[in-house]
């Protein structure tokens, strides 16, 4: 059987970037085609219920809260926004050659943890976070203009050379480079650009959503379906797109029971370009973007470990780093089969800042480790009994009480997300991989084609607003300039 559908924009993906498109689109009144290869919306972001402890899959924090920022911007435009669906998680602690460091998220607080420690070099300091609020500034008003100034200015070097053009003692650098590995899968050698934008988009705060990150997933999903005018296709793959004359005319999906045939005026893709490459690139008549898009990296893949254990007064956030020295991290980044020891392994406790997530008396944790699937050589259960020695070695004070223990591998997210290798952050982070992803969104390939989501220039929850935000606002203006 096949079904036509007619609207004014498709989206293709139903993460938090094709949710937030969705929504923007559907408070202006607009003909929306939301199509989700998985039965469920939310992408990266999922939950698994067991014995009573909700357990993340995908981001856990984000950033953007701050005032005029563009998360809450966007959720107060949809008057979505309440401050009891947030909270504020607690400093990070890297664990560095046996010391702790405190890695507050807050730019203010991390400036003033950093002058703590090096007074020597305060006035270093304080020039680098101007540098720092200023870019944080034009990425809340989104002035494009000042974006692509830094984005010139730092994505053709490293994070580490950035620095070092700033500051002496390099030490510092541990400080200012912790967020990386965890929330970018990027050490200091990755484009300066990128790490820098994490330090300003996590600048006002990391939250954690009340209830899982996936309530924000269910808030947005339910405001799209409040749309007359919006149809959600879900367990629909796209198999087929149809473009005449540098124009994309429909896009056919295969659903369980029919052929969806859905007829559009632009399309917005936010889920893994390169596969949707395939089925346009022979309509591409740009060899520039063929070239840039097939030098692109798929970015690393987490696996996930969740423990329960006896309830903890008060636990912050962990990362295990390997030195002092930044620039050995590279060697430590992904966990593999035969090195692992030494891996860096980040440990979040979100039921100590939301007991909804678990029983009375009880708390979980998520410990993160960042792989490829060419890595990866041993059995589920090996991987399991790593995992466990590792959180074991660096948390003797734990006691794990089985009730929950369950493993996430890079397999498991790519069979939910359709991502290759099971990315999360979408293309590798380097200078080279920012460089030429530049060229991905928010309108790229065609007149009426668009992008958002962790495939271009941005990733994570904040890329996910800031990117959808850019593509629709690109949508409405060309309506607004045909109807004049």
């Amino acid at each position: 059987m096949i079904r036509e559908i007619n609207c004014q924009v498709a989206i293709i993906g139903g993460g938090i970037a094709g949710l937030v498109s969705a929504a923007l689109l559907s408070k202006y009144g607009y003909e929306v085609c939301l199509i989700e290869k998985e039965n469920h919306l939310g992408g990266c972001i999922y939950n698994k219920i067991e014995n009573g402890h909700i357990l993340q899959g995908g981001a856990h924090h984000l950033g953007g809260l701050g005032e005029g920022e563009i998360v809450s911007n966007i959720l107060k435009e949809l008057s979505l926004y309440s401050e009891e669906l947030f909270i504020e998680n607690n400093p990070l602690i890297g664990k560095v050659e046996a010391e702790e460091i405190l890695v507050p998220f807050r730019l203010n607080k991390l400036k003033d943890e950093l002058i703590s420690n090096f007074p020597l070099e305060k006035n270093n300091i304080l020039r680098f976070f101007s540098e720092i609020e200023y870019f944080k500034e034009a990425l809340t008003v989104n002035n494009s203009i000042k974006v692509l100034k830094y984005f010139q200015a730092w994505s053709r070097i490293s994070f580490y050379d950035l620095l070092a053009r700033y500051f002496e003692d390099m030490k510092i650098a541990a400080y200012l480079c912790a967020l990386g590995p965890g929330y970018g899968g990027i050490t200091s050698s990755g484009s300066a650009f990128t790490m820098v934008s994490l330090l300003a988009t996590y600048g006002s705060g990391a939250y954690n959503v009340k209830g899982s990150m996936n309530t924000l997933v269910h808030i947005l999903e339910d405001y799209v379906k409040k749309n007359p005018k919006a149809t959600i296709l879900k367990g629909a793959l796209v198999n087929k797109i149809d473009i005449e004359n540098g124009i994309v005319q429909s896009v056919e999906c295969l659903s369980e029971d029919c052929t969806n045939v859905v007829r559009l005026q632009n399309l917005i893709v936010t889920s893994d370009i390169g596969n949707i490459y395939k089925l346009v690139c022979t309509k591409v008549k740009n060899n520039r973007f063929h070239d840039k898009i097939n030098s692109l990296e798929i970015g690393y893949s987490p696996i996930r470990l969740f423990l329960s254990f006896e309830k903890k007064r008060s636990l912050n956030d962990y990362i295990m780093l390997p030195s002092f020295d930044v620039r050995k991290w590279d060697e430590s980044l992904l966990y593999s089969s035969t090195k692992y020891n030494n891996t860096i392994s980040m440990f979040s406790f979100p039921t100590v800042v939301d007991r909804s997530l678990c029983p009375k008396n009880q708390d979980h944790m998520l410990m993160t480790i960042l792989t490829n699937s060419e890595l990866i050589k041993a059995s589920r259960e090996d991987l399991q009994s790593k995992l466990y020695n590792m959180v074991d070695r660096y948390f003797p004070s734990i006691t794990v009480d089985q009730v929950v223990t369950t493993v996430a591998t890079n397999e498991d997210i790519e069979a939910k997300t359709f991502n290759r290798n099971g990315s999360v952050f979408g293309w590798k982070r380097g200078i080279n991989e920012v460089i030429n992803s530049n060229i991905i969104g928010p309108k790229c390939m065609f007149k009426n084609f668009y992008v958002a989501g962790n495939w271009g220039p941005t990733f994570g929850v904040y890329g996910a607003f800031y990117s959808s935000k850019n593509a629709v606002t690109e949508i409405l203006n060309n309506y607004e300039a045909r109807a004049l």
